[in-house]
């Protein structure tokens, strides 16, 4: 049995719910990707498998990488300032950074070049 201590306390990433699948749509066509009754219709266990499987692709793809410089940025950022919240120029360089290790790691990801879109957006 794991006890938490406030050193080891566990931080909750994400969740996943359905209202997220029927939020998706494709970038080109901006149609949503999934039905309302085929999401709908996904049991609690369809879910459960799906927030599974999620954790798992994350874990192996980005969380290593993300951890890194994302906590590097936090530990740095916790010696100088109090902790607050980014300003947008501080997030544009997050992702610019995060952008850089998965386009030299991860090239063929799909979510590569949606990142690089996402932070031109962020620019304007």
């Amino acid at each position: 049995m794991e006890i938490h201590t406030p050193k080891n306390k566990p931080f909750t990433i994400s969740t996943v719910c359905r209202e997220d699948l029927l939020g998706i749509t494709n970038h080109v066509t901006d149609e949503h990707l999934f039905k309302v009754d085929d999401v709908m219709a996904l049991s609690d266990g369809d879910m459960e498998r799906l927030a599974s499987k999620l954790g798992d692709d994350y874990c192996e793809q980005l969380f290593w990488g993300s951890l890194a410089i994302l906590g590097e940025h936090i530990i740095e950022q916790s010696k100088t300032a109090p902790a607050t919240p980014a300003t947008p120029a501080e997030l544009i360089e997050m992702l610019d950074r995060l952008y850089a290790f998965m386009a030299e790691n991860m090239p063929d990801l799909e979510i590569v070049d949606e990142l690089e879109a996402l932070i031109e957006r962020a620019r304007q």
